[in-house]
């Protein structure tokens, strides 16, 4: 018996929710996936269908807790009229607060997706992943447009680079032991507005331009020494070029 999307979804999320509530009575480890579906209404055999492992079901938990946090953002009236990195940061901070409340659930699940080699939850790692480095494109897309900055040259690796940051800040978070977590504010401000006044001066254009330099006075023209072709040797591999090698195909004789 076929049952519509919006009957999986909702089994998707009961599952969901039915697993973090297991999980942080008993534990990551005791939890099972038989009691995770006794405590969803379902049978064991149906859990599988939509999560393979735990591992997926905390990985999905990460998943739903930045969506929420999404939807929070872009429900505070001026979120759009924030620079790019106050963004970023009111970004970071509602993700940590939508965590506070189950802090030491979400640093077992922390220590044990990311902390770990993973393997066939490496597909959902890359899906959360992509998640947050989507919107983080759309919102440094918008700057961009809006003049705060110019395009940088290497824009996808700097995403890279803030989700990696985004990591290691809730790692850090959930290891912070200071007042309100003092130590997290400070190391998010510093890091941000250094990183904010790097976007704004076009040191990383002007870096790469460097690059560009030195790879074309120096490195390239080092091959020549090294590799140096005589005139015919040059002469062969000219003609050699010239020709259209894929009109002629050779077939081998039985």
């Amino acid at each position: 018996m076929k049952i519509s999307k919006a009957q999986k979804e909702e089994n998707r999320k009961t599952l969901l929710y039915a697993g973090i509530e297991i999980m942080q009575k008993e534990g990551i480890k005791n939890a099972t996936m038989k009691n995770i579906a006794a405590k969803a209404g379902m049978s064991e055999a149906v859990i599988y269908r939509y999560y393979p492992t735990k591992d997926h079901l905390l990985f999905e938990y990460f998943g739903e807790s930045f969506k929420n946090v999404i939807l929070k953002v872009e429900a505070i009236p001026n979120f759009f009229e924030f620079s790019f990195a106050e963004q970023l940061q009111i970004l970071i901070d509602t993700h940590l607060e939508q965590f506070e409340k189950h802090r030491p659930f979400v640093l077992s699940a922390f220590k044990s997706l990311f902390l770990t080699t993973l393997t066939g939850s490496m597909v959902y790692f890359q899906e959360q992943r992509k998640l947050f480095t989507s919107y983080v494109e759309k919102i440094m897309d918008a700057a961009i447009e809006a003049n705060e900055f110019s395009a940088p040259p290497v824009k996808n690796i700097i995403i890279d680079l803030l989700w990696d940051f985004h990591v290691g800040v809730i790692y850090f978070w959930l290891n912070d032991d200071s007042k309100n977590f003092e130590k997290t504010t400070q190391m998010m401000d510093k890091s941000l507005g250094l990183f904010n006044e790097v976007l704004k001066s076009n040191i990383l254009a002007r870096l790469l331009d460097v690059g560009y330099f030195l790879a074309r006075e120096y490195f390239l023209k080092g091959f020549d020494k090294h590799i140096a072709l005589s005139d015919n040797q040059k002469e062969i591999k000219k003609q050699f070029l010239k020709k259209d090698h894929g009109s002629k195909i050779k077939t081998r004789k039985k």
